[in-house]
C-alpha cells in the first residue's frame, strides 16, 4: 500500500508527542497504582493514536493500539489486575510503538505479520479476538466527558502549531541577519555622529572668526568715520558709501547664514538622537525575536529520558542482564539540532555501560552489589551550557584489557605502562574496540571516537573518569544553542577568527622577549592561575603566516588559555579585537572537512569570521607534542586527494543519482554494475568507502562483503549496504557478513553523508598512524 508522505510525516510527529506523553503518564500511575483515574490521560492519548493510525491506512497498527487500549481500559475498570507480567507487556507494547515510529521515520514500515498482536491478546479476557463495541463506545463517551472537564489552562497548553524545523532555521538566520544589519547601521550611525560633532566644532570656529571679522569691520568703520570727519565730510554717514555698506551687509549676511547652518546642525543632531533611540528599540525587538525563535527550536531535556530507558530495557534483555536507568535531574531545554545529533552518542554510551560496564548477576552477587545495575543520568542547563552527567555502577574501565588490545593493534608499546588517562585516550581512537566478537550492540569499532568527535563538532567537551568496581562517569558539556554564541574575536595572520568564550580558561599578555625565551628549547610552557599550560603559536597551528609585530622586546603579545578534560593548552595570537555575540552559520562545502573550523559568522561591518573548533585545536596541540599523530592543517587541506567512494548497484538510476550526490559533497565516485565488476575496478583503483546493493547479477552484495573481509587488501574498507530490503534478517545477515552500516532505499541524504564523513575521518586517522 502506498502512503501519503505528508500524512506519514504528520503522523510521526504526532505519534512521538503522544508516546512521550504516555510514558510520562504511565510513570506517574505506576508510582501510585491505586489511583486508577491516572489512567484517563493514557487512554485518551492511546485513543488518539489509534484513530490517527487508522486514518492514514496503518490498519494493523491501529488494531494493535486498540488491543493495548483494551488492556488499559480493563485495568481502569478493575477487570484486569496490574500484575508485573501485564505491566511488562504494556511497556513492551509502548517500546514497540516507539520502534515502529522510528522505522517509519526512516521510510521503513514493519510488515503486518511482524506486529506482535498475539502477545497483547494474551492479556485480555477469555475472548481475545472479540472487540466489544459497547465497551469501546462507553470508553469513548467517558473520554469525551473527561475532555469537557479539562480546565482552560490545560487547553491553552495543548493548543500548538507545528512548524517544520527548516522553516525555523530560515527564520533564525533572517533574525541573525537583522541583528547584523542593525549592528552595521549602529556603526554607520556612530561614524555619522562623529562627523556631525566635527562639523559642529568647525561651525563654532567659523562663528568665532565671523564675530572677530564683524568686530574688526565695526572698528574700521568707526576709524574711517573719524578720518572722513577730519576731511570735512561731516554731512555724510559712513554707511552712505557703497564699499562700507556692502562690507557691513556681507558680514551680517554671513553671520545669519552661519546661524542657520548651526540650527540645521542642531536639527540633524536631534534627528540622529531619535534615530539612535529607534535603533535601540529595534535592537530590543530583534533580540526578542531571535530569543523567541531560539526558544521555539528548544526541546525539553526530559523528553530524552523515555528513549534512553527504552534502550536500557532492550539491551538488558538482549544481554541477559538487569539494569535500570535513573534520571536524577532533567531540567531545562536544549536546541533541537543539538539533541538530534547527541542522541546516537548517548544511546551508544548507555549500550556501552550495560555491555562493558554492568556485570552479570553472578558477578555482582560475588562483589556484594545488587542484582541489577544502575545507570544514572543528570541533565541541566548552567548559564550558556548544557551539562549532561552519565554514570554506571559497573566494573569501571578495564585498563589491562584495553592495554592488551591496544598492543595487539600496535597502538601501544608493550614496554609502556598504561594509566587511566592513557586508557581513556585509547578508547577514543577511531576503530578501537575490546570486543572479540562483533554484535549488533558493540564490537563494530565505531565507538567513543565517534561520540567524542560529534561532541567536539557541536563545540562541546567530553570528560571521562572511572574507578575499578565502582563505575565509569561521563560529563558532557555542550553549548545551549548552535546559532548564537559569545565569542572572542582575534586576528591571526591576515585572517580574523572567533573562539567561543565557553572554551576559554583565561587571557593574559606576555612580553615578546619572555615568549621567545620560552621557545628556546623547542617546546614551551607557561603558568596561569596555578596551572601549567603547553604554549604554541596559533598561527603555526593554523598554517597562517604570523604578522610582523613591534620589534621592541617589551611589546606585549596576547595569550589565550584553553582547557579540555585533561589537556591545558595556551596559544600566542597576533591581536585581540574583543568579545562579541555572534550568529554562527555552517561552514559550507569548502570548509566542511576542515576540522579546525566549526562555522562562520559575520561581524557588524560585514567582515567574515571563521569560528575555531577549540577542542580540535587542543587535540592538535597535544598531538604535536608527540603524543598523537596530527592531521593536515588548514592551508594544506586543498592538497588532499578527494575521498573515493565506490557505488556497486545494478541500477543505472541509482548509480547516477548517488554519483551526483557524492560529487556535490566533495567525494570522488567510482561505479560498478555488480560484485564481479567491483572487484575488477578495485584491483585498478582502491576505494576508501564502498556503497553496496544486495540483489545484483553474477555476485550479490552478501558475497561481495564476505569476499572483501577475507582479503588483506580490501578488509579495512568500510562497507555501507544500501538496499530496499528493510527486514531484520537481511540486516543481521549483512552485519554478520561484515558490513559496517545498513541503510534502506530511499536513504536519507543527511544520514548517508554523516556515515561517509565518519568513515572518511577514520580512514584519515588510520593513515596517520
Amino acid at each position: 500500500m502506498k502512503f501519503d508522505d505528508e500524512l506519514i510525516q504528520i503522523f510521526i510527529e504526532e505519534a512521538n508527542d503522544i508516546l512521550e506523553a504516555i510514558n510520562k503518564h504511565l510513570e506517574n500511575w505506576q508510582s501510585n497504582k491505586a489511583q486508577l483515574h491516572l489512567l484517563d490521560p493514557i487512554l485518551r492519548e492511546i485513543h488518539t493514536l489509534k484513530g490517527s493510525a487508522r486514518m492514514i491506512g496503518l490498519t494493523a497498527l491501529s488494531e494493535y493500539v486498540h488491543c493495548l487500549e483494551q488492556i488499559i481500559q480493563k485495568i481502569h475498570s478493575s477487570e484486569l489486575s496490574a500484575t508485573e507480567t501485564v505491566l511488562q507487556e504494556i511497556q513492551r507494547a509502548i517500546d514497540f510503538l516507539n520502534e515502529f515510529t522510528d522505522k517509519l521515520a526512516k521510510s521503513s514500515i514493519i510488515p503486518d505479520n511482524e506486529i506482535p498482536l498475539a502477545a497483547l491478546r494474551k492479556c485480555l479476557s477469555n475472548e481475545p479476538d472479540t472487540i466489544k463495541k459497547e465497551e469501546t463506545d462507553q470508553h469513548e463517551k467517558a473520554s469525551l466527558q473527561d475532555h469537557s472537564k479539562v480546565n482552560q489552562q490545560e487547553q491553552a497548553i495543548t493548543e500548538v502549531i507545528r512548524i517544520k524545523t527548516d522553516v525555523l532555521e530560515r527564520f533564525s538566520k533572517l533574525a541573525g541577519q537583522i541583528n547584523i544589519a542593525r549592528s552595521h547601521l549602529a556603526q554607520q550611525m556612530g561614524k555619522a555622529r562623529e562627523s556631525l560633532a566635527e562639523m559642529t566644532k568647525e561651525i563654532k570656529l567659523i562663528q568665532e572668526q565671523m564675530r572677530y571679522l564683524q568686530v574688526k569691520a565695526d572698528t574700521n568703520l568707526r576709524m574711517y568715520q573719524s578720518v572722513m570727519n577730519e576731511k570735512g565730510y561731516d554731512d555724510f554717514d559712513i554707511l552712505e558709501f557703497d564699499r562700507y555698506s556692502f562690507l557691513q551687509q556681507s558680514t551680517r549676511l554671513l553671520v545669519d547664514k552661519l546661524n542657520y547652518v548651526e540650527e540645521l546642525s542642531n536639527n540633524v543632531s536631534l534627528s540622529a538622537r531619535g534615530f539612535e533611540s529607534l535603533l535601540v528599540e529595534q535592537g530590543r525587538a530583534a533580540r526578542s525575536l531571535e530569543e523567541g525563535i531560539t526558544h521555539a527550536r528548544m526541546i525539553s531535556l526530559e523528553s530524552l529520558v523515555p528513549r534512553l530507558k527504552r534502550i536500557v530495557r532492550q539491551v538488558s534483555h538482549e544481554l541477559g542482564k538487569e539494569a535500570h536507568l535513573i534520571c536524577v535531574k532533567a531540567q531545562g531545554e536544549v536546541d533541537r539540532k543539538i539533541l538530534e545529533r547527541l542522541i546516537p552518542g548517548l544511546e551508544h554510551m548507555v549500550r556501552n555501560a550495560i555491555d562493558h560496564g554492568i556485570e552479570s548477576k553472578e558477578q555482582r552477587k560475588n562483589l556484594g552489589k545488587p542484582d541489577y545495575g544502575v545507570i544514572t543520568i543528570s541533565m541541566q542547563r548552567q548559564g550558556n551550557e548544557i551539562i549532561i552527567e552519565l554514570s554506571d555502577d559497573g566494573q569501571g574501565i578495564d585498563i589491562d584489557k584495553i592495554r592488551t588490545k591496544a598492543i595487539e593493534k600496535n597502538l601501544w608499546s608493550a614496554k609502556t605502562i598504561m594509566t587511566l588517562d592513557d586508557a581513556i585516550r585509547v578508547i577514543s581512537l577511531p576503530g578501537f574496540s575490546t570486543k572479540e566478537v562483533v554484535t549488533p550492540i558493540s564490537g563494530r569499532g565505531l565507538g567513543m571516537d565517534v561520540v567524542n568527535a560529534e561532541i567536539n563538532k557541536l563545540g562541546g567537551m567530553l570528560q571521562v573518569s572511572s574507578r575499578p568496581s565502582v563505575g565509569t562517569f561521563f560529563t558532557i558539556r555542550l553549548p545551549f544553542s548552535l546559532s548564537m554564541s559569545q565569542a572572542l574575536i582575534l586576528n591571526v595572520g591576515e585572517q580574523t577568527y572567533a573562539i567561543p568564550l565557553a572554551h576559554l580558561a583565561g587571557i593574559t599578555r606576555v612580553s615578546q622577549v619572555e615568549i621567545k625565551e620560552k621557545f628556546i628549547y623547542g617546546s614551551a610552557q607557561i603558568n596561569y592561575a596555578h596551572s601549567t599550560y603547553d604554549l604554541f603559536y596559533l598561527a603555526q597551528m593554523l598554517g597562517e603566516k604570523q604578522q610582523q609585530v613591534n620589534q621592541q622586546d617589551d611589546y606585549l603579545l596576547p595569550v589565550i588559555f584553553l582547557q579540555s578534560d585533561r589537556e591545558k593548552i595556551a596559544f600566542v595570537i597576533d591581536k585581540l579585537i574583543g568579545s562579541r555575540e555572534i550568529v554562527i552559520k555552517p561552514a559550507g562545502l569548502q570548509l566542511q572537512f576542515v576540522k579546525e573550523i566549526s562555522g562562520v559568522s559575520l561581524l557588524g561591518d560585514g567582515q567574515i569570521v571563521l569560528v575555531l573548533n577549540a577542542q580540535y585545536l587542543i587535540q592538535c596541540a597535544w598531538a604535536k607534542m608527540g603524543r598523537q599523530q596530527i592531521t593536515t592543517p588548514i592551508k594544506e587541506f586543498e592538497k588532499q586527494a578527494p575521498c573515493k567512494v565506490m557505488i556497486v548497484d545494478d541500477s543505472t538510476t541509482v548509480r547516477q543519482v548517488t554519483s551526483r550526490f557524492l560529487k556535490r559533497h566533495g567525494f570522488k565516485p567510482l561505479t560498478a554494475i555488480d560484485g564481479v565488476d567491483a572487484f575488477e575496478i578495485m584491483e585498478q583503483e582502491l576505494p576508501d568507502i564502498v556503497l553496496l546493493d544486495i540483489e545484483m547479477p553474477r555476485m550479490d552484495g552478501f558475497q561481495v562483503v564476505e569476499k572483501m573481509k577475507q582479503s588483506t587488501l580490501f578488509k579495512n574498507i568500510p562497507v555501507i549496504m544500501i538496499t530496499s530490503r528493510s527486514g531484520e534478517k537481511h540486516r543481521e545477515r549483512a552485519m554478520k557478513a561484515g558490513a559496517d552500516a545498513y541503510l534502506t532505499k530511499p536513504y536519507l541524504e543527511d544520514e548517508l553523508l554523516q556515515l561517509l564523513q565518519q568513515y572518511r575521518e577514520q580512514g584519515s586517522a588510520h593513515e596517520s598512524r
